[in-house]
């Protein structure tokens, strides 16, 4: 295990930047360095992630679902440096947890959570009910609905309410359940499809660009990958569109544009195939669709999620492999087709089954959080972005590395290379955006110099560096200071 607290002291702050070369447009080149932390070994058979804030505090907190505990389990970010986890129990008799997730149901802005009692047989919600005790109410949505896989949430019928859909790997169904409104709600249950044998995942994203959103979902016995054209009617009528049927162990999807060609993708894991792969939208009426492998040889892939990693601005993936104990992720080196590139994250994560990204430090980067699924070690980590980033300007570039132990006292130092002379500022910036202070470098010489920013009379807490070269900004970085 990392010791998070020596890298934090306001005393112990070293921030580095150092020339790298001249080049005459504007590229950002990043690099996650990733840290691992647990935050715990006993939490058996964890099924389900997700990255949301629950109590509205501002901090993002990890949902999880562990099968053998029976639990739906809240790990409190309590917004601390070194972030703190406090376990607070929605349900400990949630038979099966399995999938979960998070959406405002009842529109009363607060994040309710949604589960999948895999072998309670029911799908169930849990209004949260926006108190410091936290008494989680659980509202069953439907019993007798054999070994729910995955939930999911979306206003699919856009009547200003998140609906819940839910694929069954036992009743073989991708199903959709109307947020009628009312208080409790009203749900109206709609079989999408049926005969999807094992269904594991489930999906949304507008496929076909007509700003009605599709269904997309996962059969891991037919090792198909399906999407369902929403007619947009009432009641809603559902056309069925194969993707792939040659997808060995097709166990989950994700709908997103991951070229950015305003055309919606389609992201899936292949546990027998061992593969991730992605489904390239080519427009056309019915959908054309490219299949391009993103990796091969990940054993037992299990969950992939696309998201940016590196801040690139380009959709990078993460994923989990079950029987191979890893944890990589994929960049994005653009491309046609796409050039992917593999980085390990972890690779002694025994039976490491689900995965969720997202930003869990506020420091604008994306984090990633993982666990042991069924005959594992009974352990939930998280994966610390510690994000090195360039900037290419046409005099000058810029990185920063990580923090180091700063022996010179209550300084932010700065090193920066230039290759002309130059006026340069320094903006530091409160977690709500707010100016604290400025810092002026005026007639910076042609050559690598020392910005020294004294933290005596700044705020403890997460700050954001802000580097300006006259009124063009360099670098914004966020750091966290504490006493």
């Amino acid at each position: 295990m990392v010791n998070q607290s020596s890298s934090y002291m306001k005393t112990n702050i070293y921030l580095f930047i150092v020339i790298i070369s001249t080049l005459s447009r504007l590229v950002c080149q990043s690099q996650p360095a990733f840290e691992q932390y647990l935050i715990s070994d006993q939490t058996e058979s964890t099924e389900g992630l997700y990255i949301c804030d629950l109590d509205s505090d501002g901090d993002n907190d990890i949902l999880a679902a562990a099968a053998d505990d029976n639990d739906v389990i809240w790990w409190r970010n309590d917004g601390s440096v070194p972030v703190q986890w406090t376990k607070i129990l929605i349900d400990e008799n949630c038979l099966g947890a399995g999938s979960v997730f998070a959406a405002d149901l009842n529109n009363d802005s607060l994040m309710d959570v949604i589960a999948a009692a895999k072998t309670g047989n029911y799908v169930a919600w849990y209004e949260n009910p926006g108190t410091t005790q936290r008494n989680w109410t659980r509202r069953v949505i439907r019993v007798g609905y054999i070994f729910p896989h995955e939930v999911y949430a979306y206003d699919v019928n856009l009547d200003g309410r998140k609906d819940i859909l839910a694929a069954s790997s036992e009743e073989n169904e991708i199903t959709l359940y109307l947020n009628m409104g009312g208080n409790p709600i009203d749900w109206n249950e709609q079989t999408i499809a049926d005969g999807f044998s094992q269904a594991k995942s489930v999906h949304v994203g507008d496929f076909n660009n007509d700003s009605i959103p599709d269904v997309v979902g996962a059969s891991l016995v037919d090792n198909e990958i399906t999407w369902w054209e929403n007619s947009g009617t009432v009641p809603i009528q559902w056309t069925e569109h194969i993707v792939t049927t040659s997808f060995p162990g097709a166990h989950r999807v994700q709908a997103i544009d991951l070229d950015k060609d305003g055309r919606i993708d389609i992201l899936g894991t292949g546990y027998y195939a061992n593969q991730i792969a992605w489904w390239r939208n080519d427009g056309g009426n019915p959908v054309v669709w490219t299949e391009q492998i993103i990796t091969t040889g990940f054993l037992s892939a299990c969950i992939a999620q696309a998201i940016d990693l590196d801040n690139d601005s380009d959709i990078d993936v993460v994923g989990t492999s079950q029987n191979g104990d890893e944890v990589a992720w994929w960049e994005n080196e653009g491309g046609y087709p796409i050039i992917w590139t593999k980085h390990v994250m972890d690779g002694l994560f025994d039976r490491v089954w689900p995965l969720y990204a997202g930003d869990l430090d506020g420091d604008g980067d994306n984090d990633v959080v993982g666990a042991s699924g069924y005959a594992g070690n009974s352990e939930v980590r998280w994966y610390r972005n510690n994000l090195v980033v360039g900037i290419d300007k046409p005099s000058l570039m810029f990185t920063f590395n990580r923090l180091f132990p700063n022996p010179f006292g209550n300084v932010v130092r700065l090193y920066c290379g230039f290759s002309n002379p130059a006026d340069i500022s320094v903006q530091v910036l409160s977690n709500t955006g707010i100016e604290v202070a400025r810092f002026l470098f005026p007639k910076q010489p042609d050559r690598m110099v020392e910005l020294k920013i004294p933290t005596e009379k700044l705020p403890n807490g997460l700050l954001y560096f802000k580097i300006l070269l006259g009124d063009e900004v360099l670098m914004v970085k966020g750091v966290h200071l504490s006493p």
